[in-house]
């Protein structure tokens, strides 16, 4: 007679509607891109949050107890600091409104899944849906490489046409596969997946995977060596000679596979690192006729647009929602007025969009969240003793440092995306919620 499984409790509702939450983040852009739902779908987001939100509430307050907040002073201090840019800046409610909505939300869902009842259960459950997402997003990007090629169409389910995150999701996946392989449980299959990332990196045509990848590889390793210590033994030499080995096999192989990193121009042509390397110097740096068309020269801009408009400018931006697109016609106008003074025709980093619109106050503030979370992490991550959770905590410094990588040198998407955004932040939330409930468990244990 077959044993039957033990039913799974029932999920509580915040549980199902960030389960909603995932399948918008993953496939509403795609979905919009394609013409197969309504731009409209993506307000379902922030509709979502507050119904989270208003439960959360609900619950906090029938347990008599007040609502735990993610690095309070943070938060806070980028408010404010948008609310002085605003009122120097001429600029209307709704821009700010709108930059406080672009930048807040995920970190608001994040309070919601920290003070709500979701359990480790649910919380492991979610997180092999999310590994499932981020894995199907390698044979979507398989199936359009056939019908549009290697490029920025040929990508997951999450956009039609943005090449940004075939470089993030791979420094993401690494980032987690690592400490699970060498903390968790080996598996040939995390191999597998590393490979299959690196190829989803280079089916989108990104060259900035070339450095990036091998970099989180080393970040990787450096994160299990700071949570491990000496317990590592003898297995910090095979993990950094695997790090070696994944760095440059991952470097040859972009250099090879992507048509603009080697002197034949083609897929598989010669390897010349120095060929490599040339290019990518030239990518970061150049500035064409009509404005700065790289990072580097962004970035350059944005600073000296800035420094131009004199001290204000510096500590405050040009004022909040200055630089951001939205549904309203009125506001786009403004925007591609902007965008024109400014003469950036592309390379916009997190650091230069925070520095244009909230100066480096703004820009300290809320790279400096990012900051207090690996911190918090990692003294999370040295705290935990299952070895499941410990890698998930070893993951998420890897993913924090990935954020601030990003952040600083490559895009928005980490800051204020639709998807990898969204990401971070539910995995931070599980991160600190883990904490909570160990603290809860030990509490029961000795009382």
């Amino acid at each position: 007679m077959r044993r039957r499984r033990p039913s799974l409790p029932p999920m509580p509702p915040v549980g199902r509607i960030l389960i909603v939450l995932m399948i918008i983040a993953f496939f509403a852009g795609g979905l919009i891109g394609h013409g197969v739902a309504p731009p409209q779908i993506a307000w379902l987001t922030e509709a979502l949050i507050m119904t989270m939100l208003l439960e959360v509430a609900r619950q906090c307050r029938k347990a008599h107890r007040r609502m735990l907040l993610v690095a309070p002073g943070y938060a806070a201090a980028i408010v404010a600091i948008s609310v002085l840019s605003w009122v120097g800046s001429g600029l209307s409610l709704v821009s700010m409104l709108l930059f406080l909505r672009k930048v807040l939300r995920f970190y608001l869902l994040a309070v919601i899944l920290v003070n709500s009842n979701i359990d480790e259960l649910y919380m492991k459950r979610a997180n092999r849906l999310m590994a499932w997402l981020f894995i199907i997003q390698i044979p979507t990007a398989v199936v359009k490489l056939f019908i549009y090629g290697q490029g920025e169409s040929a990508i997951g389910t999450y956009a039609e046409g943005s090449g940004g995150n075939s470089t993030v999701m791979p420094m993401i996946a690494v980032s987690f596969l690592l400490p699970y392989h060498y903390m968790y449980r080996k598996r040939l299959a995390t191999f597998i997946l590393g490979l299959g990332f690196l190829a989803f990196g280079i089916i989108g045509g990104k060259r900035g995977i070339v450095v990036l990848v091998p970099l989180v590889i080393l970040l990787s390793a450096l994160c299990m060596r700071w949570n491990m210590g000496r317990r590592l033994g003898r297995r910090s030499v095979t993990i950094f000679l695997a790090v070696i080995v994944g760095g440059l096999l991952a470097f040859y192989a972009t250099c090879r596979a992507v048509p603009r990193l080697n002197p034949d121009r083609r897929v598989w042509g010669r390897f010349s690192a120095s060929f490599a390397m040339q290019i990518l110097r030239e990518r970061l740096e150049t500035e064409q006729e009509g404005g700065a068309s790289h990072r580097i020269s962004a970035t350059v801009t944005a600073w000296r647009h800035v420094y131009k408009h004199g001290a204000g400018t510096v500590l405050l931006g040009r004022g909040p929602g200055s630089m951001m697109l939205s549904i309203f016609q009125r506001y786009d106008k403004r925007f591609a007025g902007t965008a024109d003074g400014l003469k950036i025709r592309y390379g916009i980093t997190g650091l230069s969009w925070l520095l244009l619109q909230a100066g480096i106050l703004g820009a300290a503030a809320w790279l400096g969240f990012f900051i207090y979370s690996f911190f918090l992490v990692a003294r999370i991550g040295k705290q935990e003793t299952d070895p499941y959770w410990r890698a998930f905590h070893v993951g998420m410094m890897g993913f924090t440092l990935v954020t601030l990588l990003v952040s600083c040198i490559y895009n928005t998407s980490l800051l204020i995306g639709d998807c990898v955004a969204f990401v971070y932040m539910v995995l931070l939330a599980f991160s600190i919620k883990r904490r909570y409930l160990s603290i809860e468990a030990a509490r029961a244990a000795e009382g």
